[in-house]
């Protein structure tokens, strides 16, 4: 997605030559916390999405609620499913497949899968 403007919202993580340093902090939090790839779902009746911790993509159930706004849900990157983990109750991230591939060595970060694999 656009990254150049003040106004643009979401960011493309491969055409950033480093990440924010607050980011980095944040995804450091994250590193011996095992990620999945779920499927987003409301966790209460009035949450209508999340996002992705790096580039802002929608993470959401949008395309299956409003099938009739097919071109808002490609611009601003609607995704049903993306990487998930949970540290306690509350406290959990969301990141798209495209921003996990580009980071998950840099943090260390590994998938469930990968973990009882070692």
């Amino acid at each position: 997605m656009v990254t150049s403007g003040t106004d643009d919202f979401m960011q493309d993580l491969r055409e950033l030559a480093s990440l924010r340093e607050s980011w980095q902090h944040e995804a450091g939090f994250w590193r011996d916390t095992p990620f999945i790839w779920k499927r987003w779902d409301s966790y209460r009746e009035d949450w209508t999405h999340d996002h992705c911790m790096f580039c802002f993509a929608c993470i959401c159930n949008h395309r299956d609620r409003f099938p009739e706004w097919k071109q808002a849900h490609e611009e601003r990157g609607c995704y049903r499913h993306a990487y998930y983990a949970e540290r306690e109750k509350g406290v959990y991230i969301w990141v798209c497949r495209t921003c996990f591939k580009r980071v998950q060595a840099e943090f260390g970060w590994r998938t469930a899968d990968q973990i009882s694999d070692s």
